[in-house]
């Protein structure tokens, strides 16, 4: 077995703008998160600073659902 070491490509270092330049173009890195397909809860507060609960539905194809349940535990789509 013999070790050797491999380049597999560049990684171009990031200016004081916050951006690349790669082949004199200036580029930026853009994260992307993905959710997977199933119902997400969360907890936050109204402007009274009241629990509001909200559901977020995602599903394989189409878009997303958003509901709210205020404090009458009326649910609301937002």
């Amino acid at each position: 077995m013999q070790e050797q070491t491999v380049l597999l490509g560049n990684i171009p270092l990031m200016n004081s703008l916050g951006t690349s330049i790669v082949n004199g173009i200036y580029r930026i890195v853009i994260n992307q998160i993905l959710q997977s397909p199933g119902i997400y809860y969360s907890t936050g507060l109204d402007h009274n600073g009241i629990s509001v609960y909200t559901g977020t539905i995602i599903s394989d194809w189409g878009g997303r659902s958003e509901l709210e349940i205020d404090r009458k535990e009326r649910i609301w789509p937002v």
